[in-house]
């Protein structure tokens, strides 16, 4: 995962993971989402936007 957001720093990225893994993507400094985990840029801005916890 981590060679993955290097290669792709402009990037979003959202997982749609299994429930009982957030822990692990919370490492990552992935979000909780409604649907699943994500990595935004501008994470204060799209929890505002409630995409976020």
């Amino acid at each position: 995962m981590t060679h993955i957001f290097a290669r792709l720093p402009q990037c979003n990225v959202i997982l749609y993971a299994s429930i009982g893994k957030e822990d692990f993507y919370r490492t990552l400094n992935m979000r909780k989402m409604k649907t699943g985990m994500a990595l935004f840029k501008n994470a204060a801005a799209m929890a505002e936007k409630g995409f976020t916890d």
